[in-house]
């Protein structure tokens, strides 16, 4: 266990500020070298070695809350394409997550080694309430869980939409595991989302239920319901969209044998859905919206109930501002993300 603290040096402190301080420790170490290097790697330690106090805390927070199904503060981002730094957008969402939302911010890589001398990572060591970065390897991650057979059969490394279907299945067995909150790295967080300690999936507007951003406590039974369907219906040739809303909708109406997606809370799934406005809050289909020059009153507007922005990466990763500052990602890099969105001037890839 890391809450173990043989150094001597941090006592009657969680073992969330023990990681922290190591890994400044290691950051001060490497960073110098960068003054020479282009790149230096720092080497993530593995997100099983915090396993027994990962869960720990998700027990703690469930047998504190007066309601009895509480979950723990936890935000989890993950990378699942290989990449050992995080582009100006991503270090956005993961700011302010760690400022905003009042969670503690983790950050899980599916490569061992990270890059820290880009300015984008750079600034998130410095934070006052930094991320924690974690290496997670998926099979071993997944060994013993309810979805294990995906890899122990080794179909998805033959897929070929694998590495999208591997961020659909992490976020899932992370959250049910340790419990808290998951969003996607297009995402900016405006709003403090500590206060919702309960089982929580967004509409997405469209008749489905959303996965970009969710919270749940661990070992609930609706995401044991939806892994079990996830590991039921995975095959080599799943499609890249087969792990994702489309699932999760479908497991959602199994239990509650009702096709109608209601915001509100659904006793038999035990969560509640919530309005769109408040986790994406532009439909799919306005995506490209997003990238569309609007003066500040109608992007206040348009945000007067979000608490997290999605900015649908899949659709719009080629999008640009348009250079007059006036894109959703200007306002909102400015006020949520400042530090990252002054690297550049904007958040353009």
């Amino acid at each position: 266990m890391v809450a173990n603290n043989p150094e001597g040096l941090l006592k009657n402190v969680s073992f969330v500020d023990v990681v922290k301080y190591r890994q400044f420790q290691q950051f001060q170490l490497k960073y110098p070298h960068c003054q020479s290097n282009e790149s230096v790697l720092y080497e993530l330690p593995d997100i099983l070695t915090l396993n027994d106090d990962l869960i720990q805390r998700a027990k703690q927070y469930s047998n504190s809350s007066n309601q009895g199904f509480g979950h723990p503060p936890n935000l989890f981002f993950i990378e699942t394409y290989g990449n050992d730094k995080l582009n100006g957008r991503q270090a956005c969402a993961v700011e302010s997550g760690c400022d905003i939302s009042g969670r503690q911010t983790f950050v899980l890589f599916t490569t061992k080694q990270i890059d820290i001398c880009t300015m984008e990572m750079v600034n998130l060591f410095y934070f006052k309430n930094p991320p924690i970065f974690l290496y997670v390897s998926p099979p071993e991650f997944a060994e013993d869980s309810i979805i294990n057979r995906i890899w122990a059969e080794n179909l998805i490394s033959v897929n070929k939409n694998g590495n999208m279907h591997i961020s659909d299945l992490l976020r899932m067995l992370v959250i049910y595991r340790y419990g808290g909150w998951y969003s996607d790295l297009d995402t900016i967080t405006v709003k403090n989302t500590s206060y919702i300690q309960w089982n929580v999936f967004p509409s997405q507007g469209a008749g489905y239920l959303g996965t970009a951003n969710f919270g749940a406590r661990a070992n609930n039974y609706f995401l044991k319901t939806h892994l079990e369907n996830q590991a039921k219906t995975y095959t080599n040739a799943t499609k890249w969209n087969g792990m994702g809303p489309l699932l999760l909708t479908q497991s959602f109406q199994n239990i509650m044998n009702d096709k109608k997606i209601i915001p509100g809370y659904h006793k038999d799934a035990d969560l509640e859905v919530a309005e769109w406005q408040r986790f994406f809050p532009m439909k799919p289909g306005e995506a490209k919206e997003e990238f569309k020059p609007h003066e500040d009153f109608y992007w206040e507007g348009r945000l007067e109930n979000a608490e997290i922005i999605h900015f649908y990466n899949v659709l719009t990763k080629r999008k640009t501002s348009s250079g007059d500052g006036k894109t959703l990602y200007d306002y909102a890099g400015k006020r949520y993300c400042p530090r990252s969105f002054s690297i550049k001037g904007h958040l353009n890839l």
